[in-house]
């Protein structure tokens, strides 16, 4: 989930990417690792998500930013996927995402990683 600092708070934002990553773990059956859920219940899903989440697009500017992290970290294979994430946060002027994969993003120093419950204690403690 990719978090948007604005002057009225946090606001917490979508990508395509990880609307479809989300679609195929939950279509994926349980003893592969998914949710098994049904194709319709994963559209639901995905619509109930981009009800209450920011959608931000995956545009040119997301891609010339992917071609320069790539280039600047060195990144192949599945470092890939993760680095479109931070692509689409930083073309859109985002520093911080909600993982529990942190890992995933250690070594891109423009982003900023905060687990759920970490994120949690940001939000309550600022209401």
């Amino acid at each position: 989930m990719i978090v948007s600092q604005q002057r009225s708070g946090l606001h917490f934002g979508i990508s395509g990417q990880i609307i479809r990553e989300y679609m195929a773990v939950a279509t994926r059956p349980v003893e592969a690792n998914g949710l098994g859920l049904s194709p319709n219940d994963t559209i639901h899903n995905a619509d109930e998500f981009r009800k209450w989440l920011l959608f931000f697009a995956e545009t040119e500017a997301v891609s010339n930013k992917l071609r320069l992290l790539t280039i600047n970290y060195r990144l192949s294979g599945a470092r890939i996927h993760d680095a479109n994430v931070a692509a689409t946060m930083l073309a859109h002027g985002l520093s911080k995402i909600v993982t529990e994969n942190s890992g995933d993003f250690s070594d891109l120093s423009e982003v900023q990683t905060f687990t759920l419950p970490e994120i949690n204690k940001i939000v309550t403690s600022s209401s």
